[in-house]
């Protein structure tokens, strides 16, 4: 007999061979290698399905020897998994779109798919998964944190034209570097984060890195060492990273700015964000230690980097991928503010909004009855949708949309 893993009923198929006896809480076995020594048939797979929680020690598990066709059918479980999630990102669901380049989309696809492809990471990958499956559904949010890390890792990485061998690193990191959590004394009640002091949690985050580390270098990894030492550097640093030392387009800085942007913008299972670093926080304020929205975390990301030559070009590409290279023109914000507060009477709305999800691209009037004249204002109407979904007509600002048009194509620097 091979190697064995512990499979989900729900993913078991024909021709699977069990390791060892199915046994049940009544004290009898429901199924042993022996009455299935050419590998488990549809009739075996449906009692197994259907006395799944009666097994003994651990319900809906069983043992199967590890084979290609193993491998090959939990290849297709968590690239659906991928896929599902690279779905809601291209509906702008828990994170905006930063898939919506088609040919760069394809690219991602494919070092992802490579990665998923190695026996060894597809065999970690699903243990992690299954910690999920059972009983603990608040808290399958880590899982698809996990993934968009890795689609944004990985979308981030070839527009950065990282080397392949780079790329399959990253993407193996990305997929580890949570998985210590798993392991860590506050698991699964991470809702607790939100109730401790900050040094309390500063511990929790080492601690789970820690865990992460540990877990891929326990793990039966077929490398070189030099793989496996930029893999575990990677993890390693995946929340505080030392850009001083730190070289440009790294794995290790891209892990670092995908997972702390999709932590702070996406769901997580407690209020807290904690990716931003306590000397992060006395410049940005305590704001960034809760949920944001893209555009806020982005020109936080600006502010601390801009002057930071290692880290700037991984910014910006990070705002090109959400479409939202216009923020990273010099003092965008102040700028923006200055050219709103030409309006005399107060009445001036950019639209969309910046503190969406898009770059505001014209300011119309909010005087709809038209209580007060104003040089600026425009013949034209626009319809403005409301939080609500309600389509409502405005009259544009001439003045001010022009300005904030030239504002727009300004030179991003380099």
């Amino acid at each position: 007999m091979g190697d064995i893993l512990l499979l989900h009923v729900d993913d078991v198929i024909p021709g699977m061979q069990l390791d060892s006896a199915i046994a049940l809480k009544a004290g009898s076995y429901l199924i042993t290698p022996k009455e299935a020594p050419d590998g488990l048939n549809d009739k075996f797979i449906d009692s197994i399905q259907r006395f799944a929680h009666q097994f003994t020690p651990l319900p809906n598990y069983v043992n199967i020897v590890e084979n290609d066709s193993l491998f090959t059918k939990l290849n297709e479980v968590l690239s659906a998994d991928i896929a599902r999630v690279a779905e809601t990102v291209k509906d702008g669901g828990d994170t905006p779109n930063f898939l919506s380049d088609g040919e760069l989309e394809e690219k991602v696809t494919r070092v992802v798919g490579k990665v998923m492809a190695n026996p060894d990471v597809i065999r970690e990958v699903y243990q992690f998964k299954n910690a999920f499956r059972e009983g603990v559904n608040s808290k399958t949010v880590l899982l698809d944190h996990t993934f968009r890390v890795t689609l944004l890792a990985a979308a981030m990485g070839v527009k950065l034209r990282m080397s392949v061998i780079s790329l399959i690193n990253l993407v193996t990191s990305a997929l580890m570097h949570d998985m210590g959590i798993l392991r860590t004394e506050l698991y699964p009640a991470l809702d607790d984060l939100d109730e401790l002091h900050d040094d309390k949690v500063q511990d929790f985050v080492e601690e789970h890195t820690r865990h992460s580390v540990e877990i891929f270098e326990k793990a039966k990894m077929s490398m070189l060492p030099q793989t496996r030492s930029d893999i575990m550097r990677t993890i390693e640093l995946h929340h505080r990273i030392d850009l001083e030392t730190e070289k440009p387009r790294s794995p290790a800085l891209v892990l670092h700015l995908a997972d702390l942007v999709d932590e702070v913008i996406g769901p997580q299972p407690h209020k807290l964000r904690y990716n931003f670093s306590r000397e992060n926080l006395r410049v940005l304020g305590t704001r960034m230690a809760q949920r944001n929205g893209v555009n806020r975390v982005m020109l936080a990301l600006i502010k601390l980097y801009r002057k930071v030559p290692v880290a700037w070009d991984t910014v910006v590409a990070l705002c090109e991928l959400f479409g939202l290279q216009e923020l990273t023109i010099a003092n965008y914000e102040e700028k923006l503010k200055s050219i709103l507060d030409i309006c005399p009477h107060s009445m001036q709305k950019p639209y969309p909004s910046l503190s969406g999800g898009k770059v505001p691209r014209m300011v119309y009037c909010n005087d709809r009855e038209q209580k007060f004249s104003c040089e600026h204002r425009g013949q034209s109407k626009v319809a403005i949708q409301t939080p609500t979904g309600k389509m409502v007509q405005y009259f544009k600002c001439g003045t001010l949309t022009n300005s904030l048009v030239e504002l727009n194509q300004q030179k991003i620097p380099s």
